[in-house]
């Protein structure tokens, strides 16, 4: 090929991916309108849903950290045979527990 074809197939590809990036910006744009419309018309559903959200996160990350806790706690309870470093697990173990019976009130 000489370079004349060569330079009208580079730039017939940068024409078309052009056009493609102006295609997919003008989508973009009325979606983010239809999105700002949506806010402004109905207040209360953006905030019944970004409180639902809100409250799925805590619960997950509530659950989530009480999972890895455990699983934690189980691993290290598992090594309190070992010579050396059971004895620093075992201290550790035994913190965690003082700690919540101290903030978990007993009937």
């Amino acid at each position: 090929m000489s370079t004349d074809e060569t330079d009208k197939n580079e730039k017939s590809n940068t024409s078309i991916h052009q056009q493609h990036l102006d295609s997919l910006n003008l989508f973009l744009t009325r979606v983010n309108i239809a999105d700002l419309i949506t806010n402004f018309n109905r207040p209360g559903y953006v905030f019944r849903i970004n409180f639902l959200a809100g409250l799925a996160r805590g619960l997950g990350l509530t659950v989530g950290t009480g999972i890895i806790l455990a699983v934690t706690v189980y691993i290290l309870g598992q090594f309190v045979s070992l010579p050396i470093i059971g004895e620093y697990i075992a201290d550790l173990l035994e913190y965690i527990n003082l700690s919540l019976n101290s903030r978990i009130p007993h009937p």
